[in-house]
């Protein structure tokens, strides 16, 4: 498996390194066909002696930003492109010392879920800059999600949880104690009916158009066995006749000048065999342009 680590919600402070405390972190996902909605809610302490005025969220490159707000309302933010993204917000009413305040932010991204094979595959690695005792990761899956094992050797959540209905679609909660710069991971593989049905329609309608083919195929093969059985009881028939009625069965909409090339009779020949078949009903000849295309005929 291809892993990559995909770095969300890191705070960095801008006033001074690590002068403010996360006394609860807590990330909650859902999961939208191949679109994640994240929001984080982070309580922050303030354990320096002066105000914070500004701090940083990275996030992964795609993420489209929804909001940044604290305890005050809306936060003023810019975004800086490089590996991933970083937001640099200010604080309208700066963090004070010894200050607690929460700070919510809500975003969106493809970069979480992939599709595999027959089944999904949800993975963000988290390297926190502080520890964080008290983290809560909790993951949405989509209301028809069934947790999965590809060819039954794989973990299907990643670490261990036990998937939950405390909300309306099927839940997974993670809660950790976290150290200042170990990656984290949380995977989850999973189904859901909707593409398993999309999969059976798929195989189905496979199956229709093999079946449509072989039944036209053996439409087709039944017609000309019809015909040559009737042409087998036209005893009227001398040889040189017999020989262009087989050709104008074998290949249906045959040119005149064809049948020459492949029976070498001659123009006249041809031509007299072709009006006697023709007038007794066996073959009928259809003009397309300046060119005559001879088919079987009612009486076959």
């Amino acid at each position: 498996m291809k892993w990559i680590a995909l770095l969300t919600a890191l705070i960095f402070l801008c006033s001074s390194a690590y002068a403010a405390e996360f006394k609860s972190y807590k990330i909650v996902a859902e999961v939208e066909g191949d679109t994640v909605n994240k929001d984080f809610v982070i309580t922050l302490f303030n354990d320096a002696e002066i105000e914070l005025k500004a701090a940083t969220i990275s996030a992964p490159l795609d993420s489209e930003i929804i909001f940044v707000r604290d305890s005050y309302g809306d936060l003023p933010y810019k975004i800086f492109r490089e590996r991933n993204i970083k937001i640099i917000f200010n604080f309208t009413t700066p963090l004070k010392p010894k200050e607690e305040r929460l700070l919510l932010v809500k975003l969106s991204t493809k970069s979480l879920v992939t599709k595999k094979e027959d089944y999904f595959e949800y993975l963000l690695v988290f390297t926190p800059k502080q520890d964080i005792a008290d983290f809560e990761h909790v993951l949405k899956l989509p209301k028809d999600a069934k947790l999965y094992s590809p060819g039954g050797g794989f973990q299907m959540v990643i670490p261990e949880a036990e998937l939950s209905k405390q909300y309306p679609t099927p839940t997974l909660v993670w809660k950790a104690q976290l150290k200042q710069n170990n990656p984290e991971v949380f995977l989850v593989r999973y189904k859901t009916e909707e593409g398993d049905a999309l999969r059976k329609i798929g195989f189905s309608l496979a199956l229709i158009l093999v079946a449509g083919v072989l039944l036209f195929s053996l439409g087709k093969a039944k017609e000309k066995y019809q015909k040559r059985r009737t042409l087998e009881s036209l005893k009227i028939l001398n040889e040189r006749e017999r020989r262009v009625l087989e050709e104008i069965i074998s290949s249906e909409g045959i040119k005149q000048y064809e049948l020459l090339a492949k029976l070498e009779y001659t123009k006249s020949s041809l031509s007299k065999i072709l009006a006697r078949l023709e007038a007794r009903g066996l073959i009928r000849k259809k003009k397309i342009g300046k060119v005559n295309r001879w088919y079987a005929g009612e009486r076959l």
